[in-house]
Formats: structure tokens, C-alpha cells, sequence
């Protein structure tokens, strides 16, 4: 038996997702990360792990029949409102595999949606709440200089074309020319090109305050793979608020994460800055991280999880 898994180009935060699942099978079994499955001849009961919005070019090289090979999903995205993609990709990968296919989801909202769904009913699949939580290897992610806070304000995620964020960056940057604050406001483009991304990441240790916008109104879901980013390396930051439903794996995160409605988050997070010294965000953050690490380790998780479901 060979597991291999699916490496998503110019996407970093995939890059440690990949890495970090490499780290945990690969001590006990024989596993390769490939851009795609051009040259491999699978044998029965090889595995193969994937991000299902990006597994086209990974998979579709290999003939288009049912393989006595077992396929894990690692969805990262929300899917619950037709967002990003829709159950159809969960469809089209079971044309390759004649055996269950496993999805690790990191949205209790996707899980619940999608076990109500046609092709979930009709199908071979299965779905387990897998968030992307602390280990290790996620904590080298960024290295941390805490003489370093020339940036005040830092957004992640895409903002162009973006309705939600576009209008959001547009009010911190004319509030803070209006009321002559003079802060220094970046944004972070943590989905472009790997180069830049990288580039980008770096920026995250300088920031006094990382803010965090829903790329849509109606999917406001507790976002693991920045949180955990942000929580796992000791990073301060405010999020918009989510939906109640999405956080039932983590009860007491109101007594940890700083957030605020959409609707005042520019203020809320000016008076931030103005009211709290960057030591005290800081304590925060490191709190948090304590708190965070303590929570679950996904090392663990995962391969229980994995062990549970491999012979589905």
C-alpha cells in the first residue's frame, strides 16, 4: 500500500497541509506528495489524499474508471451555501475509486450539509469533522520578531473583487485619513502566487493588529486554516464575528478570540489600537496560543481518524 498526496501548487498554506499530513502518515507508511498522478500505475489498495477544489490536474490523468484504490478529501473550504464549488467535484472523484471515499471537513456546517445531500445519499462517501488544529509542524510557520511592529493594521485574505472586504478596507483607509491617525494599514494577499505569498507571510509578525473579514455575508463559518495560523504562532488578531453553529468544537472560544459585528469592526478596531499597548496584545496572543495548543493536537486526530476510516 502507497498513500499519495496531492501537492497544490502556489498555495502556501497548502503547502504546510500537505506537509503536515506527510509528517504524520509517513512514519508508519510509504508516502510520496506528487503535483499529479501522470506517472504513477496505481496498484490496489494504494491511497490517495487530495484537496478536492484543486484535484483536476492530480487526478484526471489517470484513466476514468472505478481503481480498487481508496480516496481521502480534505475540504478547506466552505461549501455549505453553493460557495467556491459545488457537490458535483465530490461526484466526479468517485468515478475513480469503487470503494467508500472518505472527506475530512473542517466545517461542521459543511458535514451537516452535505450529509443531507443527494450525492451524499446516493453515493459511496463518508464525512467526518476534521478542523485543522495546533501541531508542531504549523508552529514554524512564521518566525515571530517581536522588535518589529511597523505595521498597525494587516489584512489577510483576497480583497480585490471581494464586495465584503473591498468595502471594509475602504473605510479603515478613509477613517484613518479623515481622522488623521496616520496608521500604517497593509493588506496581506494570502491567495496569490507562492513568491508572494511567502513574501507575505512575513508581514504577519510585524503587525500590531491581523484583522479577518468573511469573504460572504452568509457563510460566516470559524475559520481553522487562518485561525490556526494566527493562534499557533503567537499573532494578535481581531476577526469579524461567525455563526454560533460553527464553533461547537471549541465552546469557550469567546473567552479567547477578540471579534466584533461587520458593522463596527472599523471602529472597534481603531479603538484597539488607540486604548492597548502592544504588550498587552501580546499577552493576549500568547495566552491564546497556550490555550490553543492545549485545545487538540491534529497529529493525533488525523491519524486516528485516518486509521479509523482506511479500511471503510
Amino acid at each position: 500500500m502507497r498513500i499519495y498526496i496531492q501537492k497544490v501548487p502556489n498555495f502556501i498554506i497548502f503547502d504546510y497541509l500537505t506537509n503536515t499530513i506527510y509528517n504524520i502518515l509517513n512514519k508508519k507508511y510509504n508516502c510520496t506528495i506528487l503535483l499529479d498522478l501522470k506517472n504513477v500505475v496505481l496498484n490496489n489498495d494504494d491511497i490517495l489524499i487530495m484537496v478536492p477544489q484543486f484535484c483536476w490536474n492530480f487526478i484526471n490523468c489517470i484513466d476514468k474508471k472505478k481503481h480498487n484504490i481508496k480516496i481521502f478529501l480534505i475540504n478547506t473550504e466552505p461549501i455549505y451555501k453553493g460557495k467556491i464549488f459545488d457537490l458535483n467535484l465530490f461526484d466526479h472523484v468517485s468515478l475513480y475509486t469503487n470503494k467508500k471515499i472518505n472527506i475530512f471537513d473542517y466545517a461542521i456546517n459543511n458535514v451537516l450539509f452535505v450529509k443531507k445531500s443527494n450525492i451524499y445519499l446516493t453515493n459511496n462517501f463518508n464525512i467526518d469533522f476534521l478542523p485543522w488544529t495546533y501541531n508542531s509542524y504549523i508552529e514554524t510557520f512564521i518566525k515571530y520578531n517581536e522588535e518589529i511592529k511597523d505595521i498597525d493594521i494587516l489584512f489577510i485574505g483576497w480583497i480585490p473583487n471581494n464586495s465584503r472586504r473591498e468595502k471594509m478596507y475602504k473605510e479603515f483607509i478613509n477613517k484613518n485619513k479623515d481622522k488623521n491617525y496616520n496608521y500604517n494599514i497593509k493588506f496581506s494577499n494570502t491567495n496569490n502566487n507562492c513568491n508572494d505569498v511567502i513574501f507575505n507571510y512575513k508581514l504577519f509578525s510585524r503587525a500590531k493588529i491581523i484583522i479577518h473579514i468573511f469573504n460572504y455575508e452568509d457563510v460566516k463559518i470559524f475559520d481553522f486554516y487562518r485561525f490556526t495560523i494566527l493562534l499557533s504562532n503567537k499573532l494578535f488578531f481581531i476577526t469579524e464575528d461567525f455563526d454560533e453553529i460553527s464553533n461547537n468544537y471549541i465552546t469557550n472560544y469567546k473567552d479567547h478570540l477578540i471579534y466584533s459585528p461587520y458593522d463596527n469592526f472599523v471602529d472597534f478596531v481603531f479603538n484597539n489600537l488607540k486604548t492597548m499597548s502592544d504588550n498587552e496584545r501580546q499577552k493576549i496572543a500568547n495566552r491564546n496560543y497556550e490555550w490553543y495548543k492545549n485545545l487538540s493536537n491534529y497529529d493525533e486526530i488525523f491519524e486516528k481518524m485516518f486509521i479509523k476510516n482506511i479500511n471503510l
